[in-house]
C-alpha cells in the first residue's frame, strides 16, 4: 500500500496489483476497442484497449478528443469472460465483462459496449 499524509491525514493512494493467472481467452481478447454509441448519445471516451503488463492485464481508456491516456486501470480476472477494475478510488470493483460475438470480442463496462477494432 502507498499512502499520503496531509495535514494529519492519511489516505491511501496505491496498492499493489495482485498477479493471478490469467485465462487465455482474455490474452486473445487484447488490441483497441471502440465505443459502441447510439445517435446523439454523450460519451466519456470513445476508444480504449485491452493490454498486457507482464503478467497483469489492463484497461486504458482514451479522452475524447485526443489520443492521450484518459485512464488506465489494473483487471482482476474472475473467469473466461469476467473481470473487475482493481485499485483504490473511482471505478474500483466494477465489472467488465467480455464475449466473443460473431464479430470478435465485445467488451461491456460502465454501461459501455465496446468492440474490437479489425
Amino acid at each position: 500500500m502507498l499512502s499520503s499524509r496531509v495535514r494529519d491525514v492519511e489516505t491511501r493512494v496505491a496498492v499493489r496489483s495482485p498477479v493471478s493467472p490469467v485465462p487465455d481467452a482474455w490474452w486473445r481478447r487484447l488490441g483497441a476497442y471502440r465505443v459502441i454509441a447510439g445517435e446523439g448519445e454523450v460519451l466519456a471516451f470513445h476508444r480504449a484497449a485491452l493490454e498486457r503488463e507482464g503478467d497483469l492485464l489492463c484497461l486504458r481508456v482514451y479522452a475524447t478528443l485526443v489520443s492521450a491516456t484518459l485512464a488506465r486501470y489494473a483487471l482482476v480476472v474472475a473467469g473466461p469472460d469476467d473481470a473487475r477494475i482493481f485499485g483504490v478510488g473511482r471505478g474500483k470493483g466494477q465489472r467488465v465483462a467480455a464475449e466473443d460475438g460473431p464479430d470478435g470480442p465485445v467488451l461491456r463496462w460502465a454501461g459501455y459496449r465496446l468492440v474490437r477494432e479489425a
